[in-house]
């Protein structure tokens, strides 16, 4: 990204940074989601996380034996659980974090 703000200074000037750092505090106060997949990429790539945003991950779903149950297969989907107590689906971290990313391109890189 460093080289992007290189590219187009009027993004520095449009959102009021003037260095990577800044840039990065921008992006993660406007979308905390990408935070959170930070957080799971660095703890992979070390195998463990600082715990201070992702806890940990989880499948969650799958077969579903019980005799009540009319569909034997429940929805699956891997959970994060946040430091902060909640639980989020991965999927909808992913989701909200690719729309921050197509709205900055769109409104700030022209076609």
């Amino acid at each position: 990204m460093g080289r992007l703000l290189e590219a187009h200074p009027a993004i520095q000037t449009r959102l009021g940074v003037s260095s990577f750092e800044e840039f990065t505090t921008f992006v993660l106060k406007t979308c905390p989601e990408i935070e959170i997949l930070r957080a799971i990429a660095n703890g992979s790539k070390h195998f463990a996380t600082d715990k201070k945003t992702v806890k940990t991950t989880s499948q969650e779903g799958g077969w579903d034996n019980s005799a009540w149950d009319t569909t034997p297969w429940d929805y699956g989907y891997l959970k994060i659980d946040l430091a902060d107590g909640r639980s989020v689906a991965l999927e909808d971290v992913a989701k909200v974090s690719v729309s921050f990313w197509e709205s900055f391109f769109s409104k700030n890189i022209a076609p």
